[in-house]
C-alpha cells in the first residue's frame, strides 16, 4: 500500500509544480561568452569589441585584434612604464583577461565612442580616430574605473577578407587612458 502512495507521488510531483521533469532546460550561456559575428566588415570589427567590453568576453574581444596587433599607448604611459615595447595581441588579452575576472559581480563594461565615422577608408583599411570614455567596474581601488582619451583605430582586411584590428593609439586627453587600465591589469 505504501509502495504504490510514494509511486504516485514521485509522479505527481513534477505535474503540480509546474516543471516536467522530462524536459531538457534551455542551456544558459556561458560566462564572458558574447556572440561575435563574422567580421567580414570593418563596422562589425567595431561591433563586437564594443559588445566584447559590454559581455566582459575576452574570446570575442582577442578575435576582434590581428594577430600582429601593434599598440602605441599614451605618452606618459610609454614614460612610465618600460614594457610597452613588446605589448602585441597576447599582452592584450592577458590584460583584458584579468580585468573582466577583477570586475564587480554583474557589471557591465562601457565603451562611448565620440563617433563611428571613420576619417580613412581604402579598399583594405578603415581608420577610426575619435574621442572614447571607458567605464569598467572593478574591484581593484589602486586602478581607475573611468578612462578616457583619444584612440585611432586601424582595421584592415586580410587576405582571406576578414577585418581585424591591426593598430591602436592612445592619446591622453583628461585623466587617466586606457593605457593607465591595461597597466593597471597587466602588472
Amino acid at each position: 500500500m505504501l509502495r504504490p502512495l510514494l509511486l504516485a507521488l514521485l509522479f505527481a510531483l513534477p505535474v503540480t509544480s509546474g516543471c516536467d521533469a522530462l524536459t531538457p532546460r534551455t542551456p544558459e550561456a556561458p560566462a564572458g561568452a558574447a556572440t561575435f559575428v563574422q567580421p567580414d566588415t570593418p563596422e562589425t570589427v567595431l561591433a563586437n569589441l564594443i559588445a566584447s567590453l559590454r559581455e566582459r568576453s575576452p574570446s570575442t574581444y582577442r578575435r576582434s585584434l590581428a594577430p600582429s596587433l601593434t599598440y602605441i599607448p599614451s605618452r606618459e604611459a610609454a614614460s612610465r612604464d618600460g614594457f610597452w615595447q613588446t605589448w602585441s595581441a597576447p599582452e592584450e588579452e592577458a590584460y583584458f583577461r584579468t580585468l573582466t575576472s577583477a570586475a564587480q559581480p554583474g557589471a557591465t563594461f562601457s565603451l562611448s565612442l565620440a563617433t563611428t565615422t571613420p576619417s580613412e577608408v581604402t579598399a583594405d583599411a578603415f581608420v577610426l580616430d575619435t574621442d572614447y570614455v571607458l567605464i569598467t567596474p572593478h574591484n581593484r581601488a589602486e586602478a581607475p574605473t573611468t578612462v578616457r582619451g583619444r584612440l585611432r583605430w586601424r582595421i584592415e582586411r586580410a587576405p582571406d577578407g576578414l577585418w581585424s584590428l591591426t593598430d591602436w593609439t592612445d592619446e591622453a586627453t583628461d585623466g587617466p587612458t586606457w593605457s593607465d587600465l591595461k597597466a593597471a591589469f597587466f602588472q
